[in-house]
């Protein structure tokens, strides 16, 4: 994961070996309460070519766009969502919610 920050906006990629592609998204610091944290998927680009750089919910049509973020959900926040309850990156198990 490469990490960027822009003010309170951090942009993250990820990587996925089996389509060799590169995901970008971005998280972001709720301002009111410090244990809550927002992250969005933004897109995508193959790793040998960045000009083909594709939106979610802009480019994919509805059925692709529901398996990308499943992908997305399964691949890269379940592992996320596991760690936090095995108590492993240091965030109290209580205070985690997933929003959807």
């Amino acid at each position: 994961m490469i990490k960027f920050i822009y003010g309170l906006l951090a942009i993250h990629k990820f990587y996925y070996p089996d389509t060799e592609e590169i995901v970008y998204t971005w998280t972001r610091p709720d301002v009111m309460d410090s244990s809550i944290t927002t992250i969005a998927l933004v897109g995508f680009s193959k790793i040998n070519d960045s000009t083909d750089y594709r939106l979610i919910n802009r480019d994919f049509w509805y059925l692709s766009n529901k398996i990308q973020i499943n992908k997305f959900e399964k691949t890269i926040i379940q592992p996320i969502i596991d760690k936090i309850k095995e108590g492993k990156l240091g965030i109290m198990k209580n205070n985690f919610q997933l929003l959807k």
